[in-house]
């Protein structure tokens, strides 16, 4: 009677630590993609701000430099520097979507030129 109390014991036991392990694994997926999903949010909503003040104020607003580039570098190199402490994640999303939004910019410009040069 003994060996399988302590059988269905040890069984219960094995159960409630696998059960811990998958809630554990879960736990950890749920934060990996909420964080995932505030990124991406912080990221649109960068963008869409950054181009509002390049239209609004226009690409050399900032010493000839536009306020997508100007934000991109500040925020990338503070994330960077660490000055950001808990929100350097946030300060990185939306340093690079500055340098996007840039290089967007660029890449269009860029083929325009082009196009108009070769003729179209």
């Amino acid at each position: 009677m003994l060996s399988v109390m302590s059988a269905a014991l040890s069984t219960v036991k094995n159960e409630n630590e696998r059960l811990r392990s998958r809630l554990s694994g879960l736990a950890k997926r749920a934060r990996e993609e909420s964080e995932t999903i505030m990124d991406t949010a912080l990221s649109v909503g960068a963008a869409a701000a950054l181009g509002a003040a390049d239209t609004a104020w226009g690409t050399d607003a900032i010493m000839g430099a536009s306020p997508s580039l100007v934000v991109g570098v500040a925020a990338t190199g503070a994330a960077l520097l660490g000055l950001g402490g808990s929100m350097d994640g946030a300060l990185l999303a939306v340093g690079r979507t500055g340098l996007a939004v840039e290089a967007y910019r660029w890449g269009s410009r860029t083929y325009t030129e082009w196009s108009t040069r070769e003729g179209g």
